[in-house]
């Protein structure tokens, strides 16, 4: 199902409100799941001396040192600590950290409560990112790949995509990151029909689908508009593109405008998208002018993101840019708090109300590039 009504509202709501969401849901998420299910990030608690019952705040975070892609990848090589960074919870811990009406639910309906739990905490899925010459491995669990539903179809609607007369037809295809499954879990949860199967060895049927919005890596995207229009498709309904990727230019959004243009497009849409396995989330940018950089919109109960100075645990100056760290909020297999994404920005993150889509929510800076 599209985002309800009460979303909708909610991704409208001025920056006070929003950042009380974002607090509240690190709080309960620091309380409830890191502390007594992450072997990792309770040691690390320990360690700091950091009491998640009280320093639960985005601030509050700073005191803690970053994770690094190094640290998931030492635990991952190891058999005693490969699930260092999953939440596994037991019967004890459950006992000592769940609240008393999380206690009550499972004492009530054990045999439900027990399926609850394996759909929540079983990883049942992996996918993978690269880290210099390594796999970097992502254990998702089925709550997960229904939160990376929820987040696409967010997407989707901040895209202005309609379940009833929308066509998207995804570039994104099967493989070890999470940009494909995004796509696929945004149709699903959102109601939005995606194509994963046609290419231009295909032209008749492309033709007959007859997408309203093309979505996938920049350089693919790119590559099919210009086929298309080499063998003279009809892709009159085509007015969306999403240029999937880091570091994509101004030049890219033009060349995609001007062929959206070129297949009949009267205001041709085209907009930047990343996706994140550990955020389990497609980030997009609003429609905005072609030649706009209106930053990528970020769900902040979902997912907390801090601009820091580069290779340190210190928040970037006021109103610079810097490296982007990563901690998750709602994600129950693989988990991370403060982990450097190694991506960074040339601003900070804004949080001032959207000129383009009017919502209130804070947005990463389109600039977006890997760190040399």
């Amino acid at each position: 199902m599209p985002p309800s009504q009460r979303w909708n509202r909610f991704a409208r709501s001025d920056e006070a409100t929003l950042r009380r969401a974002q607090e509240a849901s690190l709080a309960r998420y620091l309380r409830e799941e890191l502390l007594p299910f992450s072997r990792h990030y309770r040691a690390l608690f320990e360690r700091t001396g950091f009491d998640p019952r009280r320093s639960s705040t985005a601030a509050g975070l700073a005191q803690l040192p970053a994770t690094t892609p190094r640290e998931l990848l030492r635990a991952q090589g190891l058999e005693a600590h490969r699930a260092d960074f999953l939440l596994r919870p037991t019967a004890r811990s459950l006992k000592a950290e769940w609240s008393f009406l999380r206690k009550l639910a499972l004492a009530l309906g054990p045999a439900r409560s027990q399926a609850q739990l394996a759909r929540t905490y079983t990883p049942c899925f992996r996918t993978r990112e690269r880290v210099d010459d390594d796999w970097l491995f992502v254990d998702h669990t089925r709550f997960d790949l229904e939160l990376l539903g929820e987040h696409g179809a967010r997407a989707f609607g901040f895209l202005g995509l309609e379940p009833t007369s929308d066509r998207v037809l995804s570039l994104a295809r099967p493989g070890p990151g999470i940009e494909h499954w995004a796509f696929l879990q945004a149709g699903w949860q959102s109601g939005v029909r995606v194509a994963h199967d046609l290419d231009l060895s295909e032209a008749g049927l492309v033709e007959d689908y007859a997408p309203t919005a093309l979505a996938g890596p920049a350089a693919d995207v790119l590559a099919f508009l210009a086929g298309a229009r080499e063998k003279r498709l009809e892709l009159g309904a085509l007015s969306l593109c999403v240029l999937t990727g880091v570091g994509i230019s101004s030049a890219d959004k033009q060349r995609a405008a001007e062929a959206l243009t070129a297949f009949g497009a009267s205001d041709p849409v085209v907009c930047r998208a990343f996706s994140s396995g550990l955020g389990r989330g497609l980030f997009v940018e609003p429609p905005a002018d072609v030649d706009a950089d209106p930053g990528f919109l970020v769900s902040p109960e979902l997912n907390l993101f801090e601009v820091v100075r580069p290779g340190t645990n210190e928040p970037a100056a006021a109103g610079e840019g810097g490296e982007l760290l990563l901690s998750t909020l709602t994600a129950r297999g693989t988990a991370v708090l403060r982990y450097r994404t190694g991506l960074a920005t040339h601003a900070p993150i804004d949080w001032s109300r959207c000129k383009w889509s009017g919502l209130g929510l804070p947005r990463i800076a389109s600039d977006l590039h890997f760190i040399d």
